[in-house]
């Protein structure tokens, strides 16, 4: 029905009268904002909720796909090994020692599919819809790996797991030296349509009223961080050893952070 209660005069009172507008930024100022680093993944991990310091030292096994090194990872080519590197020492500057609440963004579908954290918000996400998003740095580490205990927990790995560095078809093991573990809260926002229903609440996005649709929803993802123990032969002779087994290449990083959307079970 047309006439004061028209869509577009809502929204016009809304921009004069009411909401204040929310901005959608870019992906670099919403990475700057949230602190997300593009190069590692954001993975869902729900075994380590309670203890999210027993991902340190865990050991990541990428496998060939049809006999070939992937461009990509996802669930059907990698796992956690069995066992994890033991006797492994949190460097104590590293460990977040309380919450950190990141700055209020909003999130539409461009953005969820360009920014690897937000990956599987995908789904829910149209040209309609956006998410308010808050993000909590809840806990974070680093394995110390100049404490004498890196270097004997790795030697008795690696002796003990022989097998897996001879096994053609895994190409990379990676291993877990660093994590960050990230609560999302978010709330769904549609864009208003005067013919809809529903929506006790609304925000002004690029001058349209937005009204919500659902309620909060949490989730929580974990920035790994990774060194490597084995790659493929061919790439060996260009990556320098560190003092955190071999150091990781550009490349090589961008690949661990294909795994986004792996959901890890143990």
């Amino acid at each position: 029905m047309g006439g004061k209660h028209d869509t577009e005069t809502i929204n016009s009172v809304m921009n004069s009268e009411v909401a204040a507008k929310e901005p959608i930024v870019e992906k670099s100022k919403i990475q700057e904002l949230l602190n997300i680093d593009e190069n590692i993944p954001y993975i869902q991990c729900d075994p380590f909720v309670g203890n999210p310091f027993s991902l340190l030292g865990r050991v990541v096994e990428v496998r060939k796909v049809n006999g070939k090194i992937p461009k990509s990872i996802n669930t059907s080519n990698i796992e956690f090994s069995p066992l994890p590197i033991p006797g492994i020492v949190k460097e104590l500057d590293s460990i977040l020692k309380n919450p950190v609440l990141r700055q209020s963004v909003i999130i539409n579908n461009n953005l969820s599919a360009n920014i690897g954290m937000f990956n599987y918000l995908n789904a829910e996400l149209d040209s309609e819809s956006v998410f308010s998003i808050n993000v909590i740095d809840q806990s974070a580490a680093l394995v110390d790996v100049q404490d004498p205990s890196w270097a004997a927990g790795l030697k008795s790995w690696k002796n003990e797991n022989s097998d897996l560095f001879i096994d053609d078809d895994i190409c990379y093991l990676y291993v877990i030296v660093g994590f960050i573990q990230k609560q999302i809260i978010r709330k769904k926002f549609k864009k208003f349509d005067v013919k809809a229903t529903g929506g006790a609440f609304g925000i002004n996005i690029n001058g349209k009223l937005h009204t919500s649709t659902d309620e909060y929803s949490m989730d929580i993802r974990y920035g790994l961080t990774p060194a490597i123990l084995k790659r493929p032969k061919t790439e060996l002779a260009s990556i320098p050893k560190s003092i955190s087994g071999i150091g990781v290449s550009l490349e090589e990083k961008r690949l661990f952070a294909t795994a986004q959307t792996v959901i890890f079970k143990l």
